[in-house]
């Protein structure tokens, strides 16, 4: 009864009639006057009683045979398939998020100091400096609230822990933190080992993405490993940062390869203020002060820091008059990069700066006008509560580095509106985008539209609109 009949597909179940002659084969091995042709007796009710039941053990063993990859392993095999690959099935993470501390030069900040946005606390979990200049870099700070909850940048501003009365110390948060995760459902988990098991060395991108991908916290679609002229730059969004350093650590050649985020000034326009624009979006607020390295061409500019004024995503004002100056040839770095994490990890007397990069958020508004020769309001609520949810859980699963397209938007709104009423009863459909408040590009020629290649963009019902224009 154990002979196992494998094809491609797996293996194959038994026929009943084949079960049937088997066990009547192996009873009359053990007494030769058996029979079983007699009709209504004991014996053929025995025997079909066992029948039944050697059918159901034969196909509990083909269950769990066919069982045994990462795609259809039942839950708890799952778990031991993915403790092979080193890789555990996420759990809960509370909200987190990236800080800055200003004050006394020289001034520890230990583990465990209590901050908060005046609703949650966050604790500091590893311990930092405020530096000459005055500023500590990027600390990571985590939630004792487990519910999921949103972080603005520059919300986290509360010291709540005790602070020496002759020390200065200020904390603010320069970007958006993460809002937490729930526990990692089967068919992500499932599928990440299933990514696990194509990873061919060590030293690959899908090898770095595997063990970053592991660890609790970090979004899927916030990581991207990027191919630079000298190696690569790691983007991360989530995760313990401890934990985000060393998985790289352990799955890169050397860390020679890893380059930070380096924003470049591409253009300066002469003037009183003088107007900055940069490749990247910068990520700065008005007063935030900057400071610039790379050519000794502009000395105006160099070793010296300035107060900014906030004009858009890429680009600000500094108090400097450059009426007079020659024009802008290239060369100049932003220092100030509230992208860019260095962590240092210890592997017995050495020590190694691990950089990543923590993208930005752009937020995302739309507003969607369709137009059709018949009065529109009575449709009006109806789909925007039906086609919106749609358009948000679209613009919140896009990938770092991939596009916005309004012909996704259209689609999606074309295929839902057909359940309402007929499609081809609208004339005409406009979409705005707005990146955190900038309207895009509008022209009928280009309905795609780039973020910036280390941020991404999030969204919300409340941020779409759609409107019907009927007589049109």
């Amino acid at each position: 009864m154990t002979d196992l009949t494998i094809n491609q597909a797996g293996i194959s179940p038994k026929n009943p009639v084949d079960i049937r002659k088997d066990l009547i084969a192996s009873i009359k091995e053990k007494s030769p006057e058996f029979t079983a042709e007699l009709p209504g007796t004991l014996i053929e009710d025995i025997l079909s009683t066992s029948i039944g039941c050697l059918l159901f053990i034969d196909q509990a063993k083909i269950d769990l045979i066919n069982s045994i990859s990462a795609s259809t392993a039942n839950e708890a095999l799952l778990d031991q398939i993915g403790s092979v690959y080193g890789i555990s099935r996420k759990q809960k993470t509370n909200a987190n998020a990236y800080v800055v501390f200003r004050g006394t030069s020289g001034f520890v900040i230990p583990k465990g100091l209590i901050v908060s946005d005046g609703v949650h606390r966050f604790y500091v979990q590893e311990a930092a400096v405020v530096n000459s200049l005055g500023n500590s870099e990027l600390v990571y700070v985590v939630s004792d609230d487990d519910s999921i909850f949103d972080i603005p940048a520059n919300t986290i501003t509360k010291i709540e822990s005790s602070i020496r009365s002759d020390l200065t110390l200020t904390v603010s948060n320069p970007q958006d933190g993460n809002p937490g995760q729930e526990i990692e459902d089967e068919a992500s988990y499932r599928e990440r080992l299933m990514d696990a098991g194509q990873v061919a060395s060590i030293g690959t991108i899908q090898m770095i993405k595997t063990r970053i991908l592991s660890i609790n916290g970090v979004i899927p679609r916030l990581l991207s490993v990027v191919s630079t002229l000298k190696g690569y730059s790691v983007i991360v969004g989530g995760g313990d940062p401890v934990e985000v350093a060393n998985a790289i650590f352990q799955t890169i050649p050397t860390i020679g390869i890893l380059q930070p985020s380096i924003i470049n000034i591409s253009k300066i326009d002469n003037g009183n203020p003088t107007v900055i624009y940069t490749n990247l979006a910068h990520g700065l607020h008005t007063g935030d002060e900057v400071s610039f390295s790379g050519t000794d061409e502009y000395p105006s500019l160099i070793n010296s820091k300035f107060p900014i004024t906030y004009i858009n995503d890429n680009s600000f004002s500094i108090p400097v008059d450059t009426s007079g100056g020659k024009n802008y040839g290239g060369g100049l770095i932003l220092d100030q990069n509230v992208r860019n994490i260095n962590i240092i990890l210890q592997d017995g007397a050495d020590s190694y700066g691990i950089p990543f990069i923590v993208p930005l958020k752009q937020k995302v508004s739309i507003q969607l006008t369709w137009y059709t020769n018949f009065d529109s309001n009575i449709y009006n609520s109806l789909i925007s509560t039906t086609i919106i949810p749609l358009i948000t859980q679209y613009i919140n699963n896009i990938r770092i580095g991939e596009p916005i397209s309004k012909y996704r938007i259209e689609n999606i709104f074309l295929n839902e509106v057909n359940s309402i009423f007929n499609q081809n009863l609208i004339t005409k459909i406009d979409i705005v985008v707005f990146i955190n408040n900038v309207a895009q590009s509008n022209l009928e020629s280009n309905k795609i539209i780039q973020g910036d290649p280390q941020s991404y963009f999030e969204t919300s019902d409340n941020d779409i609109s759609i409107v019907g224009n009927g007589n049109v």
